[in-house]
């Protein structure tokens, strides 16, 4: 091998070399990046409610959701209100509806379906009826770990928003015929408490 073409090889290896060590190090930095994404803050849920069937105290216990990504980390408190028509639980219309009952004066938190539209466009449709937080459940996937972290930037609201998934439909029907008060007490913490309207 000719000095000229060694030089040119030794180059050519260093330049190879360098490359490998950026991408590397580019790769490293992408993960970084994802991994930096993925973080959210887990709610562990309380759920306690009257079981219309048998007027049984029910309480189950999961940690089953995640604060929304721009959402207030702070305590939110008040009576569980469903948008009015049972065809608009995902509240993605401007005139979506909520009839807040008069105890609810103190505040009252949005229980809304995931699904159809953003969740910005669900958190201003809350916010516009004045509600204090949101809670934005999913109901009827298959995986039963399906909560995501919700994206929300540029609501201008200081709502908060909290993702839950729900293993069967009977927080829609719980609603529909009782009272729910919801309180975030911390980051970590959320509960959920149900008794009956007489």
């Amino acid at each position: 091998m000719a000095p000229g073409s060694l030089v040119a090889a030794c180059r050519s290896l260093a330049l190879s070399t360098w490359l490998l060590s950026f991408c590397f190090v580019h790769l490293l930095c992408l993960d970084f990046t994802v991994a930096e994404r993925e973080e959210w803050y887990t709610a562990f849920v309380n759920i306690t409610y009257m079981d219309p069937a048998t007027s049984e105290v029910r309480t189950e216990k999961t940690e089953c959701g995640r604060y929304g990504e721009h959402s207030p980390k702070r305590d939110a408190k008040g009576v569980v209100v469903l948008p009015a028509a049972p065809l608009d639980r995902q509240a993605c219309e401007p005139h979506t509806r909520f009839v807040v009952p008069s105890q609810a004066a103190a505040g009252w938190i949005a229980l809304i379906a995931h699904g159809n539209c953003t969740t910005r466009d669900k958190i201003r449709h809350a916010a516009a009826h004045n509600a204090s937080a949101v809670v934005i459940f999913n109901v009827g996937s298959t995986n039963p770990n399906d909560t995501i972290t919700m994206r929300h930037q540029g609501t201008k609201q200081k709502l908060g928003s909290l993702g839950i998934h729900f293993i069967s439909l009977h927080p829609t029907q719980t609603v529909d015929k009782k009272e729910e008060y919801i309180s975030a007490k911390k980051p970590s913490e959320i509960w959920i408490i149900c008794s009956e309207i007489f």
